[in-house]
């Protein structure tokens, strides 16, 4: 798919080789999309990777920077971290760090389903109302030891 940015276009091109890649456009960026799950945005002609917890410093060590925006004045910092210059050569130098992006993204919807999972459940109060319980399992002793 062309667009209109040949910058959005030379990183699809990139990596595609790694998946379906598919770049839709938001809030003046794109978002990049593996298999429909998005783990990258392109913001400013530059791309950035989402990182978590375990996969930001290595974004960090390499001297990236957050992708940030002001909202009511305020910076907002992401999890978003650009890509290290040095791979956006070749598909295969993109790779490691796509990996890592990937691996964050899944992270982050797994989080998700599971907070709106927790969210749908009713909540349950001390004393409002009976709450199933399991029967406790019953051990018995082998008179063999």
């Amino acid at each position: 798919m062309q667009h209109k940015n040949k910058f959005v276009d030379r990183v699809v091109t990139l990596l595609t080789p790694h998946g379906d890649i598919r770049a839709r456009p938001m809030f003046g960026g794109h978002g990049i999309y593996l298999d429909g799950m998005m783990f990258a945005l392109i913001a400013y002609d530059r791309l950035f990777l989402k990182t978590d917890v375990e996969t930001r410093p290595r974004f960090v060590r390499t001297g990236s920077k957050p992708f940030s925006f002001m909202r009511a004045g305020k910076e907002m910092i992401t999890s978003y971290y650009e890509a290290p210059p040095r791979t956006m050569k070749t598909a295969r130098a993109i790779m490691p760090w796509m990996e890592l992006a990937t691996i964050a993204a899944r992270g982050a919807q797994t989080a998700k389903k599971t907070k709106a999972k927790k969210a749908k459940s009713p909540a349950k109060k001390a004393g409002s109302a009976k709450v199933a319980r399991r029967p406790a399992k019953r051990v018995v002793k082998s008179p063999h030891k």
